[in-house]
């Protein structure tokens, strides 16, 4: 599946599409289309509310952090059926190290915006 999107979804939804490469007897999607399908997914209401609570933080505090509370959502929205496995491991971190660990992570600059951790 791609972004929650079954193969057969994307087949469908790329048959006639301009922009698919057909490559020994299979598809070649390209970027622009899978961008497109990013909505479809059955996680992008949660993804979306995640991004919009880590804005409003990333507005308020300079340098951008998180604590453990605030990345427990992250966690359990990343790691669905896998999010207990490491809760045990995660208790053991302090707010310090997620502080240190988050400022680190967000101060990353990338120039390609899909890469660009601290626009999350």
């Amino acid at each position: 599946m791609a972004y929650g999107v079954s193969n057969r979804e994307l087949a469908r939804s790329t048959a006639d599409a301009p922009n698919v490469r057909r490559t020994n007897g299979g598809s070649m999607v390209s970027a622009d289309e899978l961008r497109d399908l990013r909505s479809a997914a059955s996680d992008w209401e949660g993804a979306e509310g995640l991004k919009s609570g880590l804005a409003r933080l990333r507005a308020e505090r300079s340098p951008f952090y998180l604590t453990a509370a605030e990345l427990e959502p992250v966690f359990h929205w990343k790691l669905i059926a896998q999010y207990g496995r490491g809760r045990r491991h995660r208790d053991t971190n302090s707010d310090a190290a997620y502080r240190i660990a988050t400022t680190a992570a967000f101060s990353v600059d990338e120039p390609d915006d899909d890469r660009d951790l601290p626009r999350l």
